[in-house]
């Protein structure tokens, strides 16, 4: 996980840092969430300010405010329907160890779990990088939808890459 963040790290402030010397026109960054859907099928994110080069989604959930138990997180980052990934983990607190999973998956850029149980709720792959925005395709949906969260950046300067180690 240390190495996944410091690459997200890394690619933000190679980014971002020229933007504070010579911001150009064409180049773009917003943050947003959406809603999972409750059927499966195409969800359109729309009106991000420009095409996506890079989208990087995001969320966490716990059961209860302020507690640890069934916590889980995932990042899934995608540059087109072939180059996208996520990972994904689960913790149950004050349980036996066999309460944690965690997933990698180079198909989908969205897996998220429900519990320490390790039953996938939701699971979506980026089929296109839009005109302002982006459209993934839910093949799992969750009983209960959550918000995620996403980073979109975009522009003729940029420039970005998914791969696999």
């Amino acid at each position: 996980m240390k190495k996944i963040s410091l690459i997200v790290w890394l690619i933000l402030t190679l980014i971002f840092a020229p933007l504070g010397q010579a911001a150009s026109d064409d180049t773009c960054a917003a943050v947003g969430y959406f809603d999972e859907p409750s059927v499966i099928g195409s969800l359109s994110v729309t009106n991000v300010g420009c095409t996506p080069k890079l989208v990087i989604l995001y969320a966490s959930r716990g059961i209860a405010d302020g507690s640890n138990t069934n916590f889980t997180m995932m990042y899934g980052v995608g540059t087109s329907s072939t180059q996208q990934g996520v990972i994904a983990w689960v913790s149950t607190d004050n349980i036996a160890l066999t309460a944690t999973k965690r997933i990698k998956d180079n198909s989908n850029i969205l897996q998220r779990f429900l519990n320490g149980g390790g039953l996938v709720v939701a699971t979506a792959s980026l089929t296109s990088l839009d005109s302002n925005g982006f459209t993934l395709d839910f093949t799992k949906v969750p009983v209960a939808v959550q918000a995620i969260n996403y980073l979109v950046i975009g522009g003729t300067n940029v420039s970005a890459y998914v791969g696999t180690n």
